[in-house]
């Protein structure tokens, strides 16, 4: 029977983990199913709620943690995950739907298992009470490389499956998490060395509540916050250091030389001026475009 492992992290999620709980420990499939929670240090009941399904459900482990922030946070929980045949990501605060992960299974499991694999879907926005919130389209691109994710991030880590193979290529590097988040480099490197699959139905209730440790801004949240950045003299996010750490043999060659040009561009005018130049070095909006080359160009960008 297979076996997947879920990696949730938590940080004072007392309100809703109950029901994420539940929902996950409801999913339908032939496999065997093991949750690995981290509490980034909470300071509710987060902790007494994590310990008591614990003491419950012989397939929940739980790490007590210092708080060192959710990247951070999940990238030690794939570290520390153990063999499986699949592994997926959970927030805190979400509901998953019964089919969520033998849809993702199934999917993967059309791909040789040597290749890394990840599965991504689209999410159903809700409120606190799992009301229905006006949707977002999943990004429709049937295909998609490495460096485009690189450079503009897919954002449906919550919804994440991945098989062994997409397990070891990450765990690989010891260097992670300097800027940008697990999800993003897995991504990254599945755009690169494997596969992604994307899935237009969702099967996850993804809350919005004020709370969420990451999401979507409204637009005059989102210019408050380039603004704030650029005076913090940074702006934007990559996974380009933790490729040119640990995968830079592997990369096509033309790639390399970009990551490079990012790794020089603030001390090198020839690297700064080929990463302003490039047409491959975008986001997939103008507007977004624009914003990474003024970063760049004011060296502002991380």
């Amino acid at each position: 029977m297979d076996k997947i492992c879920v990696l949730m992290s938590t940080f004072n999620g007392e309100r809703y983990i109950e029901e994420q709980l539940n929902s996950i420990l409801a999913q339908k499939g032939n496999y065997e199913l093991d949750l690995i929670v981290r509490d980034d240090g909470s300071e509710d009941k987060t902790l007494d709620i994590l310990e008591r399904y614990q003491q419950k459900y012989s397939n929940i482990s739980v790490i007590r943690g210092d708080n060192i922030g959710w990247r951070k946070s999940f990238n030690e929980l794939i570290f520390k995950a153990g063999d499986a045949d699949y592994y997926a990501f959970a927030d805190q605060d979400d509901y998953w739907l019964p089919g969520k992960l033998s849809t993702a299974i199934e999917k993967i499991k059309k791909v040789d298992k040597d290749i890394p694999v990840l599965y991504g879907s689209a999410v159903t926005e809700v409120t606190g009470n799992l009301e229905p919130l006006p949707q977002q389209p999943l990004y429709n691109k049937k295909e998609v490389t490495g460096l485009e994710i690189m450079l503009c991030n897919l954002g449906f880590g919550c919804t994440m499956v991945f098989n062994h193979a997409a397990k070891e290529l990450y765990t690989k590097s010891p260097k992670h998490m300097d800027m940008a988040g697990h999800d993003w480099l897995l991504a990254t490197l599945c755009g690169y060395f494997g596969r992604i699959i994307f899935d237009q139905e969702s099967l996850i209730l993804h809350r919005r509540h004020g709370g969420n440790a990451t999401g979507k801004l409204s637009f005059m949240d989102m210019v408050k916050t380039k603004i704030r950045q650029f005076k913090q003299g940074k702006i934007g996010n990559s996974v380009y250091r933790e490729l040119y750490d640990g995968y830079m043999n592997e990369l096509p060659s033309e790639d390399k030389g970009i990551i490079e040009d990012f790794m020089n561009y603030r001390k090198s005018v020839k690297s700064k001026i080929r990463l302003l130049v490039s047409p491959r070095v975008k986001k997939y909006t103008l507007k977004g475009t624009v914003i990474l080359k003024l970063a760049i160009l004011c060296n502002r960008y991380v």
